[in-house]
């Protein structure tokens, strides 16, 4: 498989998983996921342009926290909406950032309580500890490439069709049997993959390699990576985080996501082989 081929088809797969998520803190912020990369906000609060990835979602991975508190129709007291804390955080870049987000229809009217938002120094350190591979997206990602453990029904129908094949307990139990092998390999070169990833992700929030920004990673500005790989978005009390892992950031892990791509041209085999051997019972 050439290099090219490897990064669409991670980038395809990464885009599927970020897509878990959202964070509900005060006043319910939550994350949409139609996203962008673009040169945004480093967690030093600088502007950031790193090596170049998303979570399982790369053309669309992007995440918006809702909320705000409503204000009273009889106040006099003009609103104080999203637009006016985005417009405060990014500064002389506003009228830049205010496009791309005028242009992506994001809605900056809803209103929120001033010091609503909390300041980022208070949730720096947790963000980075979010920065993981989450319990859903390792199970997302590993079913792109390895069959069930332990194989079930449903995966069969779903892959092969049956076409009137019976499937018995014992036929399952087999089939572990069968793929066994196949799927020892999988699960340790994931999880190689996986340690790769978490240990970059923690390397990028230390040295302030990601975007950060109240409400939405629509503002992210930075320009897309070459070979995204896995991308960690999610919200956090009123702030929406993203971290892009790109394959050219782990270049050791090549050969494991190899394996993995691998192994449904093995396991797919194997199981249609056995399946036959029903289909003439």
């Amino acid at each position: 498989m050439t290099r090219g081929r490897l990064g669409l088809g991670l980038f395809a797969v990464i885009c599927i998983i970020a897509a878990a998520g959202y964070v509900v803190a005060r006043r319910a912020p939550q994350i949409d996921r139609s996203a962008t990369t673009g040169p945004g906000r480093s967690a030093t609060g600088a502007e950031s342009n790193p090596t170049h990835l998303t979570a399982l979602e790369p053309p669309s991975n992007e995440r918006e926290v809702a909320g705000g508190s409503p204000m009273d129709d009889s106040d006099s007291t003009p609103q104080y909406t999203r637009a006016d804390v985005l417009r405060e955080f990014w500064g002389k870049r506003w009228p830049e950032v205010s496009a791309v987000l005028k242009e992506k229809n994001r809605d900056l009217t809803q209103a929120v309580a001033k010091g609503e938002l909390v300041p980022w120094e208070t949730v720096a350190a947790e963000a980075c500890e979010r920065m993981r591979f989450s319990g859903p997206q390792k199970n997302q990602f590993v079913s792109l490439y390895l069959a069930p453990v332990p194989m079930t029904e449903d995966y069969l129908r779903e892959k092969f069709g049956l076409d009137g094949i019976q499937i018995r307990p014992e036929n399952l139990i087999e089939l572990d049997t069968v793929l066994e092998e196949s799927n020892r390999m999988g699960a340790e070169a994931f999880a190689r993959f996986e340690s790769a990833v978490n240990l970059e992700l923690a390397n990028k929030c230390a040295r302030g390699d990601f975007y950060y920004g109240p409400f939405t990673t629509a503002a992210d500005l930075r320009p897309r990576t070459q070979e995204p790989i896995f991308v960690s978005t999610f919200g956090i009390r009123g702030w929406a985080v993203k971290c892009v892992v790109d394959m050219n950031d782990i270049p050791h892990a090549r050969p494991d996501v190899k394996t993995l791509e691998g192994m449904r041209s093995v396991q797919r085999p194997l199981i249609a082989k056995y399946l036959k051997t029903l289909r003439t019972q």
